[in-house]
């Protein structure tokens, strides 16, 4: 509903002293004045905060999941077209003596590499352009302002989870380098 200009709000805020009394007190007002006030506690608005919140967090944990997600389909596409062009290489490799495992950490390093050029690049326009976007995305829902707070754990998390990711993905992506042996030399 949207208010006229004729519309008149009153708000009061009371604090009382022993707060023991609250819910009585509140029950004789509603006996009392019954839909003519509005009454809202504490207890109230702290309840919505805490609804708010917990809503906050469901929406960031759904944003790492769509990101894990994207990073395992990405990582594994890109995975099996670099193994193509590289198997010969990686022939080449344990023939000199490398190991499987030496060979998949070295790719899954390549591909953290990229991820921490990619995180850089995301954190410093989070922080260039997040309050302005968001801001003007939240002002369209009525919440007029929008203060962008960065903690070191709000920063080093989602470094964590997606370096783990790619270094997790790539390295069971590169399974198939178990799988080259030095005779694929031999064909040419």
């Amino acid at each position: 509903r949207s208010l006229s200009p004729d519309e008149e709000i009153t708000v009061y805020d009371y604090v009382l002293k022993d707060n023991s009394n609250v819910n009585d007190i509140v029950e004789k007002l509603k006996d009392k004045y019954d839909d003519k006030i509005e009454i809202t506690t504490l207890k109230d608005v702290l309840g919505v905060i805490d609804t708010i919140s917990s809503l906050s967090m469901l929406i960031v944990m759904l944003v790492y999941t769509i990101s894990v997600i994207f990073i395992l389909a990405v990582v594994s596409m890109v995975c099996k077209k670099l193994f193509i062009v590289e198997q010969h290489d990686y022939g080449i490799y344990k023939s000199l003596g490398f190991t499987s495992g030496r060979l998949r950490t070295q790719f899954s390093l390549r591909f953290i590499c990229i991820g921490i050029l990619g995180v850089a690049f995301g954190l410093v326009v989070s922080v260039c352009l997040n309050k302005t976007l968001l801001g003007l995305m939240l002002k369209s829902l009525g919440i007029t302002n929008f203060n962008a707070n960065y903690t070191a754990a709000s920063i080093i998390m989602p470094i964590v989870i997606m370096c783990v990711t790619l270094f997790g993905c790539s390295f069971f992506s590169s399974r198939r380098i178990k799988k080259v042996n030095t005779k694929i030399l031999i064909v040419e």
